[in-house]
This record gives C-alpha cells, sequence and structure tokens, in this order.
C-alpha cells in the first residue's frame, strides 16, 4: 500500500529536477511511496529525466501556475498522505519522507506539517531570498510550532483533512500557498505544525531579474490574497540584519532593499512588472551594488597601502 504521495510541480529547470529526484532516490523510508511531476509547460527533458526513476510519473500541463501543478497532483494522487516539494528543492538528508510520514503519525490530530529552507553555496541573492522567506515564515507562528500557514515548498498534509479543498488556480505565482492556508483554517479548527528540522535545500540561483519578479510577483500576490480574504498580510520585509560574516552585511541588505522595493511595487500595481520597470529597477540597484562594492574595493585599498611595510 502507497502511503505518501510526492508531489512536484516542475517549471522549465530539468537540472534542479533531476538533483530533487537523485535526493529521493537515496530516501531511507519503512513505507511505500509514489512521485508525482506535473511539468507546465509540458517539457519532453523531463519526461525523459522521470523515466529513469521507479515509482515516479510525469504529468505533463499545458497552462502554466504552481497552484494548478499541485491541483493536478492532488487529483492524481492515491496515498492518504500527500507531500509537496518545488523542483529546484533537494532532501538535506536520508530520513526526510520518513520524518514527515513519522511525525503526522505521532501528532494525529494536525492537518498539515511542514519544514524550512536551507541554502547550498554562498551567493548573496540567495541567501537574501532565503532569509526573507523565513521571516516571513516565521511571522505565522503562533503557540510554540503552531503557525498560520507553512511554506509550499516543504509541507504535507492528511488527505482527508483537506475536505477537498483545492488551491486557488487565480494565483500564478507569489503567496499561493499562503492563501490555501488561510482559506484552509477558515473556521480556526485546522492545527498546521512547522518543525525546523525538516529542511531542505532551495537551489534557487536567482540572477537580479529573477530575484526581481519573484518578489513583485509576491507583492502582487499578497495584495489578491488581502483582497479576497479579507485578511492583513503585508508586513515590512526590511529588519536590521545580524549575520557573523560582516563583511557580507552591506550587500546582504541592499539585496533586502531590492526585496522591499520590488514587492511594494508589485503591491501597489497588482499587475504582473512589465519589462521596462523591471528593466528600470535593474539597473538602479545595480549601478548602487556596484558602486557600493567599489566604495569598498578602494577603501581596503587604502588600508592595505598605509599599512604596506616601507623600505
Amino acid at each position: 500500500m502507497i502511503e505518501m504521495s510526492v508531489v512536484i510541480p516542475h517549471h522549465r529547470d530539468e537540472e534542479s529536477l533531476l538533483t530533487l529526484l537523485l535526493s529521493l532516490r537515496s530516501q531511507e523510508t519503512s513505507f511505500q511511496y509514489e512521485v508525482i511531476v506535473i511539468s507546465n509547460p509540458p517539457s519532453k527533458k523531463a519526461q525523459k529525466v522521470v523515466s529513469d526513476f521507479s515509482n515516479t510519473r510525469n504529468i505533463q500541463c499545458k497552462m502554466t501556475g504552481a497552484n494548478l501543478a499541485r491541483n493536478i497532483g492532488i487529483i492524481n494522487s492515491s496515498a492518504p498522505l500527500i507531500l509537496f516539494l518545488d523542483s529546484d528543492c533537494e532532501t538535506a538528508n536520508a530520513k526526510f519522507l520518513q520524518q514527515h510520514r513519522d511525525l503526522h503519525h505521532k501528532h494525529s490530530a494536525a492537518c498539515c506539517i511542514g519544514g524550512t529552507y536551507k541554502i547550498n553555496g554562498l551567493r548573496i541573492p540567495d541567501i537574501a531570498y532565503n532569509y526573507s522567506q523565513m521571516k516571513w515564515l516565521s511571522e505565522g507562528a503562533q503557540i510554540k510550532n503552531r503557525c498560520r500557514f507553512l511554506i509550499g515548498g516543504n509541507f504535507s498534509c492528511k488527505r482527508h483533512l483537506l475536505d477537498g479543498l483545492l488551491f486557488d488556480e487565480n494565483i500564478i505565482y507569489g503567496g499561493s500557498e499562503t492563501e490555501f492556508f488561510l482559506r484552509l483554517n477558515g473556521g480556526g479548527n485546522k492545527i498546521f505544525l512547522l518543525f525546523p528540522e525538516l529542511a531542505v535545500f532551495h537551489n534557487t540561483k536567482l540572477n537580479a531579474v529573477d530575484f526581481i519578479q519573484k518578489f513583485y510577483r509576491q507583492g502582487a500576490g499578497t495584495f489578491y490574497i488581502e483582497e479576497k480574504l479579507n485578511a492583513v498580510l503585508r508586513t515590512d520585509i526590511r529588519p536590521p540584519l545580524a549575520f557573523d560574516q560582516s563583511k557580507k552585511n552591506d550587500a546582504i541588505n541592499f539585496w533586502i532593499l531590492l526585496s522591499q522595493w520590488a514587492f511594494n511595487l508589485g503591491y501597489q500595481n497588482r499587475n504582473y512588472c512589465p519589462q521596462y520597470k523591471a528593466l528600470g529597477i535593474y539597473l538602479f540597484f545595480t549601478g548602487n551594488y556596484y558602486r557600493l562594492w567599489l566604495s569598498a574595493f578602494f577603501e581596503n585599498l587604502e588600508t592595505l597601502l598605509r599599512n604596506f611595510p616601507r623600505a
């Protein structure tokens, strides 16, 4: 009997998808599970990647949207427990699936159980993006490990407690899982639990334009959710940072400021970002970033020359 269905929305990046599937192949479990990859738009490369893995199937979808893909995964899954992972993620340990399943057995009243994101590497945009995601997750915390919402790329749910609820397919990007959790718990009787040890690596590999678009869409999605559910979600996503590596503080704060700008623009305009706006923001912040970088470079060079041994 299959106890868990792993649902993976996939959008073009087959290299990351392969990394995720390889990490799932290495999982050590005491139960059977299936993996469902929903590719939107359709991808022959994804079909080829998936064909090399047992208990894994690929569903091709012509329309785009993470929520649409998640709904297709729910409809086509067969297990009482459904785990949602994003295709740019990677399991952090060989017991990840087992941990999700065991926590559901231990907390039988919990509707959904979720984890956190980690990052591979030291790319500044990825650090800033992961920071903002984890801050948003912490803002949903209530008592102990209970939350108002979880992250869409790392949570599992009991099928019978979903009450037939599906994701809002009008939200293509930005806040898609937030709306789902708030609507699911509209009566206040559902339990969502967060466990930091349930971590996955989030291999975002963001460039400046991707970074801007993600936060712009999150701003637009936040406004949509507030209008639909009469909720207040908007928060300041640029708090003081305290990183151990002090030399990176200025650069990380720069990207946090960039995320706030893009988020606010999306929240105010509520449309997908026109290319000229994205380009304008990109050029403005890139110019200031390199000005900051060059300033630090020449400051360090001056210090080096001042301390250079003299004959």
